[in-house]
C-alpha cells in the first residue's frame, strides 16, 4: 500500500509549480506501474495536510487528473486510480495455469534425470506436431517523441515473434497527418503509455484495440548514474516541467551519493545557467537539443526509459496471441 506522503515529494527550489510536481509524480507512478490501478488516494484535506500544501492545490491536481480520466471519485468511498488496462483475458489466465504445469514437468524431468537438451527436444517435437499457421500481427507504438518511440519499438521487437510487425508513431503525427491516422487505425494493436490510454482512445476511436506498456529506467541510465563521482555537480533538464520533480527523484534513487543537483526546464534562461555551472547534465528523453553547444567538459546522460520486459512477457505477449487466434478464427469462418 502506498504511503502517499512518502511517495510524493515537494521541492520548492524547483522552477515548477507545486501542483505540477504532484501531478507529474502521480502520472509517472501510474505509467511505470508503481501506482497500481484501484489505489485509493487520500482525501483532499488529508493529502494537503500530509504534504504541507493548500487544499486548493490538491483539489486542482485531482481535477486535472479526473479530466484526464486517470482518477475517479466514488461518492461515499473516496478517490481512486482508474483501472485503465483491460481485464486479464482467457489466454492470459490459461498461460498462468500453463506456467504451473510447466514447473511440474521440469520438476519431474529432474527426478528422472532427463537432461535439459532432451527435455527441450521433446517440447520442440511436440510443438512441431501441433503447430498451427501463425498470422502476423501489426502493431504501432504511439509515443510522444518519434526518436524515443522508435527506440521503444526496437526494444519491444526483441520480445515479439519474428513474423509480427511493429512501427512507431507519435500523438502529434496522428493529430496532424490524416495518412498517419489511417495507418495507425489499421493496426491490429496500438500500444502507448498507461497514463495516455484515454487520450489515445479519444484520438483513434473505440473500434481500435489499444493497450498499455509499463516503462522502467534503462539499465544504461541506472549504471551511468550509479557511477557518477559524488563530487560532481549535476544538472537536470526536462522539456516538460511536470516531469522535472520525477526526474529528480529518479536521479536520487539511482545516485543517492549525489548532493549537488540543480534543475531547469529546457528553453528557459535557468536552463543555460544549469548547463554552465555543472559537470554533468542529465536530460529527459525528448530534451536532446540540450546537447547543442554543450561545453566539452560537460558530460551528458539521457534519462531513458524502456518497456518493462516483465510486463511485456506477462501481459502484452498473451494479448498478441489472443489477437492472432482471433485472426485465425476469422480466416476459418
Amino acid at each position: 500500500m502506498i504511503k502517499w506522503a512518502d511517495y510524493i515529494l515537494i521541492d520548492r527550489s524547483l522552477p515548477v509549480s507545486i501542483s505540477a510536481q504532484i501531478r507529474g509524480q502521480i502520472e509517472y507512478g501510474v505509467a511505470c506501474g508503481d501506482i497500481k490501478p484501484n489505489s485509493q488516494l487520500p482525501s483532499v484535506r488529508d493529502f494537503a495536510n500530509d504534504l504541507g500544501v493548500s487544499p486548493v492545490t490538491v483539489s486542482q491536481v485531482y481535477k486535472v487528473l479526473q479530466d484526464k480520466k486517470l482518477i475517479v471519485t466514488k461518492p461515499g468511498l473516496g478517490t481512486f486510480v482508474r483501472n485503465l488496462t483491460e481485464p486479464q483475458t482467457q489466454q492470459q489466465q490459461s498461460l498462468a495455469r500453463l506456467q504451473a504445469l510447466t514447473d511440474t514437468i521440469v520438476h519431474h524431468a529432474k527426478q528422472y534425470d532427463i537432461s535439459n537438451s532432451d527435455l527441450l527436444e521433446l517440447v520442440q517435437r511436440r510443438l512441431r506436431q501441433h503447430e498451427l499457421p501463425r498470422e502476423p500481427v501489426r502493431i504501432v507504438f504511439l509515443g510522444t517523441f518519434i526518436e524515443a518511440t522508435r527506440g521503444y519499438v526496437v526494444d519491444l521487437r526483441r520480445q515479439l515473434s519474428i513474423e509480427d510487425q511493429i512501427d512507431a508513431a507519435t500523438f502529434d503525427d496522428v493529430r496532424n497527418n490524416k495518412k498517419t491516422l489511417e495507418l495507425v487505425r489499421e493496426a491490429h494493436l496500438v500500444l502507448t503509455f498507461v497514463h495516455r490510454l484515454n487520450e489515445a482512445r479519444e484520438l483513434l476511436g473505440d473500434d481500435v484495440r489499444i493497450a498499455s506498456v509499463s516503462m522502467i529506467p534503462s539499465e544504461r541510465t541506472r549504471m551511468a548514474l550509479a557511477e557518477l563521482d559524488p563530487l560532481f555537480r549535476v544538472g537536470l533538464i526536462s522539456t516538460f516541467s511536470v516531469f522535472l520533480m520525477t526526474l529528480k527523484q529518479g536521479v536520487a534513487r539511482f545516485a543517492p551519493h549525489l548532493d549537488r543537483i540543480h534543475s531547469a526546464v529546457l528553453g528557459t534562461p535557468e536552463a543555460q545557467e544549469v548547463i554552465e555551472m555543472n559537470d554533468v547534465i542529465v536530460y529527459a528523453t525528448g530534451s536532446e537539443s540540450v546537447m547543442d553547444g554543450l561545453p566539452a567538459r560537460v558530460r551528458a546522460i539521457e534519462y531513458r526509459h524502456v518497456p518493462d520486459p516483465r510486463n511485456v512477457a506477462s501481459t502484452l505477449l498473451p494479448l498478441i496471441e489472443d489477437i492472432r487466434e482471433e485472426m485465425l478464427s476469422a480466416t476459418k469462418a
